[in-house]
């Protein structure tokens, strides 16, 4: 209340110098000619342009996610195949069983067998095994047929035939390879360097 009392006692000059003064007071602290809120407007937009930016990253790392999943999707199918053909369980006598069953299916003899030293190589090893069977040519024909139809992946490396004595049996010295997928061997090679 006493500022306006000694308000009302100023003269005409003192009011407009008051005014004066007020008034360029105002215009330097406190009047906006609009560059503030066009700062402001600015910083948005820059951040709507920026959010723009990664909103289309993140769609592109959608649809290469999406794309990666298809391609998973259908490759799926072959790891499992490629896990079937090459087990990391698989031994001598699993080999020997499934030969002791194609060699009844055909009706050829297995006259010997034996386990090879297996060869190791990364990532699986090689299982080998000598095989001499007998039978008649078509029944060997088919038991050959029949071991590059299994689920698994083997091998006739080397064929070596004969004629017995009587020639109504073919003796057959066979050389067959097994895979195994060595998991073991890689885990060890990661622990070891």
């Amino acid at each position: 209340m006493r500022f306006l009392i000694d308000i009302a006692n100023f003269n005409i000059m003192q009011i407009i110098v008051f005014g004066c003064l007020s008034m360029g007071a105002y215009y330097f602290f406190a009047f906006d000619d609009g560059s503030a809120l066009k700062q402001s407007i600015s910083n948005e937009q820059n951040k709507i342009q920026q959010l723009e930016v990664n909103i289309k990253k993140k769609r592109a790392d959608f649809e290469s996610l999406k794309n990666f999943k298809k391609e998973v999707s259908s490759k799926e199918e072959a790891v499992s195949l490629f896990l079937n053909y090459i087990p990391n369980e698989l031994s001598s006598i699993d080999i020997f069983s499934l030969l002791n069953n194609e060699a009844k299916t055909t009706g050829i003899n297995i006259e010997d067998k034996q386990d090879q030293p297996s060869v190791k190589k990364e990532p699986y090893e090689i299982l080998k095994i000598k095989l001499k069977v007998s039978g008649a040519f078509p029944q060997i024909v088919s038991f050959l047929s029949r071991l590059t139809g299994q689920k698994r992946m083997l091998i006739v490396d080397k064929i070596a035939m004969s004629v017995s004595a009587n020639k109504k049996i073919i003796l057959a010295d066979l050389d067959i390879f097994a895979f195994r997928y060595s998991e073991k061997q890689t885990e060890e090679k990661k622990e070891g360097g």
